[in-house]
């Protein structure tokens, strides 16, 4: 771009995109169809979202996340459904390779590549699971340390019959590998330890970032539960896309309709609200909870562990 003549204000990736999209314009009058060419040019994940002078909004995904609110009259572009949560409960849920092109209150979804138009599925969002109050507390961070005893027992709040595939697909797996990055890996090294320790199973915690060291050890029909926060962790992405083997996923997230979930075949909720705190305090205790839960169903004693937890709570 800067051998064409373009001059450059910042080091930022969003200007050259914008400087891309500008010299995309010049052989093509649409503007949906440059930002669309031009994104096709991008190498890695990026979600970009336009917005022109006269309120038309462009947005594409591939890799970040993105969702859309819809409201009376108005719409919200954002990376999770807690950004609008107050203002409404109907969602949609964009994916990669997705594109949007919202004017005068109307919002239409393409494939990125063919432009082929796609129909809007609409998803409600449960108000209870985005809530955001400190509740006469004076930071969260106290409010949610105190919440884990409510929060514990919602992480493991499942009847067998819901755990029964998912242990159905343990016992058939020769491995289990569970996945976390970051703060979640803790809690899924714990979880690991307890698969080994209580069901006597083949169970590892791993890193996404040293995926390339276990892909020669995972074997078709292993199953791979993944642990995280958003559901939307961009190395625990990255790290299931390298997976070529024909692997069973599980997951436990708190972001309901997270890409995480929606490519799980057995997806799981942690359900305990916004985690406002950068320190993970009940997400964290939740997740290890959930992995008690399921190394006691493996060897039959899911009520009898679900008890257990609910000792630690109020119930």
């Amino acid at each position: 771009l800067e051998s064409d003549g373009y001059k450059f204000k910042t080091q930022t990736d969003t200007e050259v995109i914008v400087k891309l999209i500008e010299q995309e314009l010049l052989t093509e009058q649409e503007l949906f169809l440059a930002v669309r060419n031009a994104f096709l040019k991008l190498n890695g994940r990026n979600t970009i979202i336009l917005l022109t002078a006269d309120n038309r909004i462009i947005a594409v995904r591939n890799g970040s996340p993105l969702v859309i609110g819809l409201g009376q009259n108005e719409v919200f572009f954002a990376s999770d459904a807690l950004s609008f949560a107050d203002k409404t409960d109907e969602v949609v849920f964009v994916e990669n390779m997705q594109m949007i092109d919202y004017q005068d209150n109307d919002l239409s979804l393409f494939e990125l590549e063919s432009l082929k138009k796609l129909k809007l599925k609409k998803n409600k969002l449960d108000h209870d699971a985005v809530e955001v109050s400190k509740e006469g507390f004076d930071h969260y961070m106290l409010k949610e340390i105190l919440e884990q005893k409510d929060t514990l027992f919602s992480s493991v709040n499942y009847t067998e019959e819901e755990f029964h595939d998912l242990v159905k697909a343990a016992k058939k797996a020769k491995n289990i590998f569970v996945l976390g990055s970051g703060g979640a890996f803790y809690a899924a090294d714990q979880v690991a330890y307890l698969l080994r320790s209580i069901a006597g199973v083949k169970a590892l915690g791993l890193r996404p970032y040293e995926i390339n060291s276990y892909l020669q050890l995972i074997e078709d029909n292993d199953l791979l539960v993944v642990i995280s926060q958003s559901g939307e962790t961009a190395d625990n992405l990255e790290a299931i896309e390298l997976i070529d083997k024909k692997i069973k996923i599980a997951s436990t997230v708190n972001m309901i309709g997270s890409t995480t979930s929606r490519i799980s075949d057995y997806p799981f909720y942690s359900r305990t609200g916004p985690e406002i705190c950068v320190l993970s305090t009940k997400s964290g205790t939740a997740q290890v909870a959930f992995g008690y839960l399921l190394a006691n169903s493996i060897i039959g004693q899911h009520n009898i562990a679900k008890d257990s937890v609910m000792r630690l709570t109020d119930y």
